[in-house]
């Protein structure tokens, strides 16, 4: 819970989600306190349920988004799906790229060290050193892209885990 709420008081965007199918409770009002202050999309879970929830308690939060979904039905979820893309896309300038996970910008980063490298052995070094480092970015980049080979796969597989017999 602590980490959520960190990662809470950090982000552009939460998703608070309530069950519909149970009274509200003291921590539905923590998990409300967290989101004053940062636009917030409320997330009104397990529609296809009887309602117990009393929708009063989140009226102080009228003027930001309120979705009613069933994860167990898919109701709901297109629609939601559809308020995000556009909320992104108001909220990205076109020249800009959004990073959507913490795997994608270890890549950028990654891809980024890689680069500064390439470029300061450009600088005395040979060209093969140069060569290395901007074939190490390119991988980097391909973990994004998606254009990753089976066998650079197997070899972040191997090289982070220790698999025996």
């Amino acid at each position: 819970m602590a980490r959520a709420l960190q990662a809470a008081n950090q982000a552009h965007l939460i998703l608070a989600v309530f069950d519909l199918s149970r009274p509200w409770t003291q921590e539905d009002e923590e998990v409300l306190a967290v989101c004053d202050g940062t636009p917030t999309i409320i997330v009104l879970n397990k529609s296809d349920l009887p309602q117990q929830l009393d929708l009063t308690s989140i009226q102080q939060f009228a003027s930001m988004y309120q979705v009613e979904i069933s994860c167990n039905s898919g109701e709901g979820i297109d629609t939601l799906r559809s308020w995000l893309q556009t909320y992104t896309e108001q909220q990205t300038p076109s020249h800009e790229m959004v990073i959507t996970n913490e795997r994608q910008y270890q890549a950028l980063v990654e891809t980024h060290d890689y680069l500064q490298q390439a470029a300061s052995h450009g600088h005395g070094l040979g060209p093969e050193f140069m060569a290395e480092d901007l074939r190490a970015a390119r991988n980097a980049l391909a973990v994004i892209t998606g254009k990753v080979s089976s066998e650079d796969v197997l070899d972040a597989l191997f090289s982070r885990f220790c698999i025996g017999k």
